[in-house]
């Protein structure tokens, strides 16, 4: 008996743990068009039967609920007597199995040159999966591939069992108490940080009618400045810088304030790449010094 390839199969065995199986169409290599195969355009009786053929040895047998529950597809598929497929088991690093899939599962070019490579360097095996009533009973032979490859008579699927080999894994527990409490203080400095810019932002908004508020609005952007320099985020520091120039324009500190955004504005500028929000900010409170001078020397 010769066999022709209808589908490509492919699925990762993680300690006999199989989730999915991914398809791939066979019967159109030689045409124009590629056909990428998906689950949902294989009929219910040959999943079905692929399913119980390669996904339930793995399960437990005497589990009689999952196999009450199966459609009326599942039983027309166990009644059959047999179903013929090539296996192929590669043994793979964890890292290189999961970028397989990966490109299998996006790439139909991947698929057939993947197909042809296992092909050329590893065995598949003729397995015969035998459904007596509700069971399964999978028998393996050793033949050569190559003989079936001249005359084409019998659609049979291909499939390629990965197994993902996991490297020995070193735990480095002096780096994680390291990088822990790094992590638990920026995550003080940022909730500090949070609540000093929602406190500060209500005082500049006050600041504008009573000295006071702008006064402590500049005390608590200080308080800002000392969890940037803390956390060493130069972008930060300047959004800070910014604050308190405000601060100082709502004094009358015109000259002072107005050499602070100038500064800023230019370290806003030159970073490699620029934040929007930051030359926004930038911008504005330029223009707004700008009407404040030009109130106070109408004034004066």
């Amino acid at each position: 008996m010769s066999y022709k390839g209808k589908y490509l199969l492919l699925y990762v065995n993680v300690l006999n743990d199989i989730r999915d199986i991914m398809y791939h169409s066979l019967e159109n290599q030689n045409g124009s068009k590629s056909e990428t195969c998906s689950p949902n355009c294989i009929d219910n009786v040959h999943e079905e039967t692929v399913v119980k053929a390669i996904i339930r040895p793995f399960q437990k047998r005497n589990d009689e609920r999952e196999l009450e529950g199966y459609s009326d597809s599942s039983r027309e598929a166990s009644s059959q007597e047999e179903y013929n497929f090539f296996l192929a088991t590669l043994n793979l690093d964890a890292h290189l199995a999961s970028s397989l899939v990966c490109e299998f599962s996006i790439f139909p070019k991947f698929r057939k040159r993947f197909f042809r490579y296992v092909k050329r360097n590893f065995n598949f095996n003729h397995c015969i999966a035998v459904f007596p009533g509700n069971c399964s009973k999978t028998e393996t032979q050793h033949t050569n591939l190559n003989q079936y490859n001249e005359v084409k008579e019998k659609l049979v699927d291909f499939v390629i069992e990965i197994i993902p080999i996991y490297p020995k894994q070193k735990v480095d527990y002096a780096w994680t108490y390291r990088i822990g409490g790094q992590t638990v203080k920026k995550m003080l400095l940022e909730e500090a940080f949070a609540w000093f810019s929602t406190l500060g932002g209500a005082y500049s908004s006050l600041g504008d009618h009573f000295l006071s508020f702008a006064e402590q609005a500049g005390k608590i952007a200080m308080k800002q400045l000392k969890i940037a320099e803390e956390e060493g985020d130069p972008v930060l520091a300047c959004k800070v810088k910014l604050f308190f120039a405000q601060s100082l324009m709502q004094r009358g500190y015109i000259v002072e304030s107005g050499r602070i955004l100038r500064t800023q504005y230019k370290f806003a500028k030159s970073l490699i790449v620029q934040d929007t929000k930051l030359l926004t900010m930038c911008r504005a409170l330029r223009k707004r010094w700008k009407y404040v001078k030009n109130n106070a020397i109408s004034n004066s």
